[in-house]
């Protein structure tokens, strides 16, 4: 031990100002790094523990490739455009091609045709065929026909039109027209005895002329219908009566979607609605920023539909409130089709999408097969869709075999925690590292 040394240590221990000063000093790099280590790690688990569940779920489908390709079963190509969904019934597609009035039947398996109705004059179909006990029923612009399902012979026909598509329900047809018939003028319900088309009751809709796209619904002996009028119809499906209307600020469009006890339907006033379906009461709407003339689908507590201010909306039934939306690049008039966790949809910007029905990111999107006013359809775990003057027929996704299982915490790369996680350890790392080096030296100079 050489004399300085020794003069070191038989010095008293005493902390003076200056010398705590020095002694802070010296230990200042190793305590700033730790403490600023300590800080990082505590806003990362804090950040990675405090993110909302809504933001940090990951999709239940995740999509590779082009999954539409890859799932393909059939396509058929009619002699006239397809604009209307199809009608699926017992192995059997039912489809309206758009002009010259044409019905075809296809085996649901393989797309073969099976037969095809042609009336062969212009005559413009807007909605589906519905089908009822062995026939099938065509409301077209200008008239109204019921063919065999088995081999198209023309059973009877109406000279009546209109824009949606009929329905069926113990033995009578309900459909829309703004056609003159048996004393009926303007926008009119009508209802006919199905199998011999005699007719039953009309309602003539108040000031109703430009004729009504909205589809019934007929839900517990209730037909429920929108109007050109601005209001949402509830008629007695027996004798036609009012029971109740609600007034919306514009003309609906949209076709009704009956649920426990609930009527949802859009408005060009830019509103959803959720009305009480015994009493016409407003339970609750929701203001998107267009027109809502898409039909919604109604699956799991959750409303799903378009709105012409280019986006996708998911609503709670219960409360109104939005779940999620999703923004095309156009107008969604179109009506979402929601099986196995997706939302199928098509926009007028062209594209076909598919949305996580959880928290609507979009999956997958494409050009191909995108139709802005002709809405999908799945029916038995297909997936129908018209584009591009064809009927396409593809497996529907499903969730559990086309991703993992669904995860409540965020991916690694989803989160910023993670990051401040991975940050803390280095900082924190180098800080003891440095330190230990500077107290061994500290103490080998004492010594």
């Amino acid at each position: 031990m050489n004399n300085v040394q020794k003069e070191i240590k038989k010095q008293p221990l005493v902390l003076t100002a200056n010398s705590l000063c020095t002694r802070v000093k010296h230990f200042s790099v190793p305590i700033t790094t730790t403490f600023i280590a300590t800080l990082i790690l505590i806003a990362a688990f804090l950040s990675l523990y405090a993110t909302p569940l809504a933001q940090s779920a990951t999709p239940t489908t995740t999509l590779t490739g082009d999954p539409l390709l890859q799932s393909m079963l059939w396509k058929y190509t009619p002699s006239n455009g397809v604009y209307a969904p199809p009608t699926v019934v017992n192995g059997i597609v039912y489809l309206n091609s758009e002009i010259h009035g044409q019905v075809s039947a296809l085996n649901a398996t393989t797309g073969t045709n099976i037969w095809t109705y042609n009336n062969y004059i212009i005559n413009v179909i807007h909605g589906s065929p519905a089908v009822a006990d062995g026939r099938i029923y065509v409301l077209t612009q200008v008239s109204f026909w019921v063919l065999n399902a088995t081999d198209s012979t023309e059973l009877w026909s109406l000279p009546l039109g209109g824009l949606s598509t009929p329905v069926v329900v113990d033995g009578i047809v309900y459909f829309s027209s703004r056609h003159s018939y048996d004393g009926a003028q303007g926008s009119c319900v009508f209802a006919f005895n199905a199998i011999d088309g005699t007719k039953l009751w009309h309602y003539a809709i108040p000031g109703g002329s430009g004729g009504i796209s909205s589809s019934p619904a007929v839900v517990g002996g209730v037909v429920y219908v929108g109007a050109d009028n601005n209001n949402v119809y509830a008629l007695d499906a027996k004798s036609g009566r009012v029971l109740w209307h609600f007034a919306t600020g514009d003309p609906v469009g949209s076709s009704p979607a009956v649920v426990d006890g609930i009527v949802y339907v859009g408005s060009g006033d830019h509103c959803i609605y959720a009305l009480n379906a015994t009493t016409g009461k407003k339970v609750w709407n929701y203001q998107t920023g267009g027109g809502v003339s898409s039909s919604p689908a109604v699956v799991d507590g959750v409303v799903y539909v378009g709105s012409e201010d280019h986006t996708v909306y998911a609503i709670d039934t219960a409360d109104g409130k939005k779940l999620w939306s999703y923004t095309t690049g156009d107008i969604v008039v179109s009506s979402p089709a929601v099986a196995g966790g997706v939302v199928y949809v098509s926009s007028c910007d062209g594209n076909f999408y598919f949305l996580d029905a959880t928290i609507g990111k979009k999956l997958w999107s494409t050009f191909e097969y995108g139709d802005g006013y002709a809405s999908p359809r799945v029916v038995d775990g297909v997936l129908y869709i018209c584009a591009n003057f064809n009927l396409y027929a593809f497996n529907a996704l499903n969730g559990s075999s086309n991703s993992p299982a669904p995860s409540d915490s965020p991916a690694p790369s989803d989160s910023p925690a993670y990051i401040f996680i991975v940050i803390g350890v280095i900082v924190g790392g180098s800080s003891i590292i440095v330190g230990t080096h500077f107290l061994k030296t500290r103490r080998r100079i004492i010594q």
